[in-house]
């Protein structure tokens, strides 16, 4: 007979173990990746006016490997392991909400320390890119919060029905 606490003879867990190690493999491959060819874009654009002009070079590389290297660690630190998700350890969240807020702080600092160094040379035109970023920015915040009321919204009011309600519309069992 198994022992309760024996994980590698119980099937369920095993499945378990390999899907939530196969995610966090995705999870962090992707995040890395992304990062990585972001930051490798964003030091490879030389001219941004009158047209883009971007060129591989050493700091192009470098913009590349970093942004993967630490995204990578911060996923290891962020995403739990098999043990901890098996046991819903609520000690690590703490911790785990500090290495977040450390990740989103890196992450922002890179990608606006990697457009400022891209647009160095924009000359002129730099007003109107810094106010088309702006205003896209703020376009896609009211689009994000008003995408957020309505889908919490209908969640609430999924809620609020009882069993064997339905709503106006919903095919009688």
């Amino acid at each position: 007979m198994n022992a309760p606490n024996d994980q590698t003879n119980d099937p369920v867990k095993a499945d378990d173990t390999r899907m939530l190690n196969s995610f966090n493999l995705v999870v962090t491959a992707a995040s890395s990746f992304g990062m990585a060819a972001m930051g490798a874009f964003l030091c490879s654009v030389k001219q941004v006016n009158p047209k883009i002009v971007t060129q591989f070079d050493g700091l192009s590389v470098l913009g590349f490997i970093v942004p993967g290297v630490v995204t990578w660690l911060f996923c290891k630190k962020l995403l739990p392991s098999t043990d901890e998700a098996l046991a819903l350890d609520p000690s690590k969240n703490r911790s785990r909400r500090r290495w977040l807020i450390s990740f989103t702080a890196f992450s922002v600092i890179g990608m606006l320390a990697s457009v400022g160094f891209s647009l160095r040379n924009a000359g002129p035109a730099l007003n109107q890119i810094i106010l088309g970023a702006v205003l896209a920015v703020i376009v896609l915040s009211i689009i994000g919060f008003a995408s957020w009321s309505l889908f919490s919204a209908l969640e609430k009011d999924g809620d609020t029905l009882k069993d064997g309600e339905c709503e106006p519309g919903d095919l009688q069992k």
